[in-house]
């Protein structure tokens, strides 16, 4: 979880026990939340292959083994 004073919290989550749902609902108040899928993986070109933005409940966020930003919205 990373604060800061102008702007709602931040957190990066990730599994390590295989793809499952987090609760965020009591650290945030807000119903949503934006995931930004951090790069794991640059093509040969040197071009970042990253999975699209999504928006999910606050109450059911989707993690896997790869990190993810998590944005209340």
């Amino acid at each position: 979880r990373f604060s800061f004073a102008a702007r709602p919290d931040v957190f990066v989550a990730w599994s390590e026990t295989g793809p499952r749902l987090i609760d965020l609902s009591p650290h945030t108040s807000a119903a949503n939340v934006n995931l930004t899928h951090i790069v794991t993986e640059v093509s040969a070109e040197g071009t970042a292959r990253t999975l699209p933005e999504q928006t999910a409940p606050a109450s059911a966020v989707p993690v896997t083994a790869a990190p993810v930003f998590i944005e209340p919205i």
